[in-house]
């Protein structure tokens, strides 16, 4: 009960290779070019469909492809979305069968960055005007998702939805937000995890003014922007390139949350002298941790309670992948304190390795190769050397159940760089149309 008149992109592009719809032969997307260029195509495809579904007497609304309303539409989205994970787990390769093998070495582990935090949004517009007047980031892309995210990258929500990355810089040299906008979902119940984001700019005092002139809530320096997550405004110091200086995470049990993420995902603990004094932080109930280049984590446990939830959000992590592979064989062991939510999936479309696979072959246009030949110099070497062609990503919860993103960062690097478009505009005439379910 879907309409399908949309144009099935299975590209393993870099748009598509940046973490969110990475299961290229299980996840169609559906971008704002080839949604424009189809829209005549869509709505003659709707009334059609919709004139040979007036006998099943159930509520369905044509939303770019997506059946939208009633139960017996959800149901069809809970079925689409089961298939969709069953094809993607084919893809799933065993811990001895993986193409690249884990190397448990410090010194790799250590090279991690923390790539963004994604953050929900119910008004993309807001967030923008928020985020580009207040603190001066840029939109870095734009994407539009017919589907839902295999391994829930939108969160638990079965709609269409949609990414936006904004920050500073290019994403693979500096730390950013990602905008997931689900259409259909107009409220996120708050939880009390993520406390805030800490960002620096050089003029504090007038970003502050600029976000009370704006009607947003400012005590001290943190601001309550959209959909109530919370930023704190400090001084950029001049040899300070990175913007963002630290995110700000309520746990339950301070001590199991610093070893989870030192002992597990090989970060560090750091000086806490390094972070401007809060209230919330203490030196008896603040730990620092992160990786030498990166945006640190401040974990801090105080009385209130721990309520973790969708809102939260996910932290993107990209990882040399010989060692993301090794934090994975050590969530498989079970001592990290944490949990996995989707497990290790490798993917490289080429032919032969799909075969080996077990994969059916991809019709795409252009190939497989053609595409792979923009994230590698050399796309035709041998199966067991395929490293830098092959994205690994892994979805894991830490020892309160923040969610982490691991992704190979060789792959990911390259993808992010090439899908790079602070010039790119958003079609708001067609969003508009889509929320209206024209």
């Amino acid at each position: 009960r879907r309409v399908t008149s949309t144009v099935w992109n299975c590209r393993v592009s870099a748009s598509l290779w940046a973490m969110d719809v990475t299961f290229v032969a299980a996840s169609p997307t559906l971008t704002q070019a080839s949604a424009l260029s189809s829209r005549s195509t869509r709505q003659a495809s709707s009334a059609a469909s919709y004139q040979s579904q007036k006998h099943q007497k159930q509520p369905w609304h044509p939303w770019h492809g997506a059946v939208v309303l009633g139960v017996a539409a959800a149901t069809a989205r809970r079925r689409s979305r089961a298939t969709c994970k069953a094809v993607v787990a084919a893809s799933r390769p065993a811990l001895g069968d993986l193409m690249v093998k884990p190397v448990d070495s410090k010194e790799l582990i250590s090279k991690s960055r923390p790539a963004h935090w994604v953050i929900r949004t119910t008004d993309v517009k807001a967030n923008l005007r928020f985020f580009t007047r207040i603190f001066g980031m840029k939109v870095l892309r734009h994407e539009e998702f017919e589907k839902p995210c295999a391994i829930t990258c939108n969160g638990e929500f079965d709609t269409p939805w949609s990414k936006t990355m904004i920050g500073y810089g290019p994403e693979d040299e500096s730390f950013c937000l990602e905008l997931t906008y689900n259409y259909g979902v107009d409220n996120y119940e708050v939880g009390t995890g993520l406390t805030h984001v800490a960002v620096a700019v050089e003029n504090p005092e007038e970003a502050l003014e600029a976000a009370a002139s704006m009607g947003y809530a400012v005590d001290g320096d943190v601001i309550s922007g959209p959909d109530s997550y919370k930023f704190r405004v400090l001084k950029q110091e001049a040899d300070q390139a990175e913007h963002f200086r630290y995110v700000a995470l309520r746990v339950q049990d301070l001590q199991a949350a610093v070893r989870f993420y030192c002992d597990a995902c090989g970060m560090m603990e750091m000086d806490l002298v390094d972070i401007p004094s809060h209230p919330m932080f203490a030196n008896d109930n603040t730990k620092v941790v992160g990786y030498a280049n990166g945006v640190p984590l401040v974990l801090f446990k105080d009385e209130a309670a721990v309520k973790i939830g969708q809102w939260e959000g996910r932290h993107a992590i990209a990882v040399p992948g010989q060692a993301l592979r090794a934090i994975y064989k050590r969530m498989l062991d079970g001592k990290s304190g944490g949990s996995i939510l989707h497990h290790i999936r490798e993917f490289n479309e080429l032919p032969a390795l799909r075969r080996m696979r077990g994969l059916p072959p991809m019709t795409c246009s252009p190939s497989p190769e053609v595409q792979l030949k923009n994230l590698r110099q050399n796309p035709v070497k041998p199966p067991e050397d395929q490293q830098e062609g092959t994205l690994a990503v892994a979805i894991i919860k830490d020892a309160d159940g923040y969610e982490i993103c691991l992704v190979s960062s060789e792959t990911y690097d390259q993808a992010v760089r090439l899908a790079y478009k602070p010039d790119a505009k958003i079609d708001w005439e067609w969003r508009g149309e889509a929320m209206a379910g024209r």
